[in-house]
């Protein structure tokens, strides 16, 4: 694939040029680079949510993406109400939920928060969430960009583990 942005002042900044890549099931990636290389832009692609100005991507299985962290959840509603919001956008009921939403709660360790409005929500707990929630689904393909930024030294390394696990 590869993307082009146009601008006002010149032909476009290309981000992406030509990138080609075939990751077998059970494998782990991590794309590196400076800011601005398109990391980012890459990650939106694969997951559908920017389309490639050359190229397509076949992608085999349900994706399940935290790519701006708090996308997905209603500023007003609670936590626990989130859970079932932010499934939906990725494709879920909430009857295929139900079954995971006190290991969702547990895991992100947010207590009581649970039931205040995700607008109060430190970004450390919007993480703590988000993360939950895209881990307890099931799904062949999860894509996490900067995610683990906003989190603690012991969330970080619960989350390795765990994703370490789901491999």
């Amino acid at each position: 694939v590869s993307k082009t942005y146009p601008l006002k002042a010149g032909p476009g900044r290309t981000v992406l040029n030509n990138i080609s890549y075939h990751i077998r099931k059970g494998k782990i990636v991590g794309i590196v680079g400076k800011n601005g290389s398109g990391k980012t832009t890459l990650l939106r692609i694969i997951a559908g949510l920017t389309k490639p100005s050359q190229g397509t991507v076949a992608i085999e299985g349900k994706v399940i993406a935290i790519i701006e962290l708090g996308s997905g959840f209603h500023s007003d509603l609670t936590g626990f109400d989130n859970i079932n919001y932010y499934a939906q956008i990725l494709g879920y009921t909430a009857k295929q939920v139900e079954p995971f939403v006190e290991r969702i709660i547990a895991f992100s360790e947010i207590g009581t928060y649970i039931h205040e409005p995700v607008k109060t929500y430190s970004k450390g707990m919007f993480l703590r969430l988000a993360y939950s929630i895209a881990v307890h689904l099931d799904a062949d393909v999860y894509l996490f960009d900067e995610v683990f930024a906003v989190g603690d030294n012991y969330f970080k390394e619960k989350c390795i583990q765990n994703l370490l696990e789901l491999k």
